[in-house]
């Protein structure tokens, strides 16, 4: 798909959009070029360690949670938040399941 225009609107930054060649619009607030909208929103791929680490409990459910986020140095992350979450999560009975998938 190939963008065809911008909409700028000088006092109303909020209400820019990307105009594409099959008529739908993006909207992108703030940004004023193709490049800032490419570096925002069309970025590559990042390679590397994506984790999921989520948290649940059978007795209460309000304690159950969701993190997710690459790993900077590997399974060292993912340690450091595991120490993170069972500090916060100190109920016994609590399950840890981990997800990790390599892009």
């Amino acid at each position: 798909m190939r963008y065809t225009a911008i909409e700028t609107h000088k006092y109303a930054p909020e209400l820019n959009k990307l105009v594409f060649s099959n008529g739908a619009t993006f909207n992108t607030p703030g940004l004023t070029s193709i490049k800032a909208i490419r570096e925002k929103y069309f970025r590559p791929a990042k390679a590397g360690k994506y984790a999921t680490v989520k948290y649940t409990h059978d007795k209460h459910a309000c304690l159950t949670s969701v993190n997710s986020g690459f790993l900077k140095d590997g399974y060292r992350t993912l340690q450091s938040v595991l120490l993170t979450l069972k500090t916060k999560h100190n109920i016994p009975g609590g399950v840890y399941k981990i997800k990790i998938k390599t892009i």
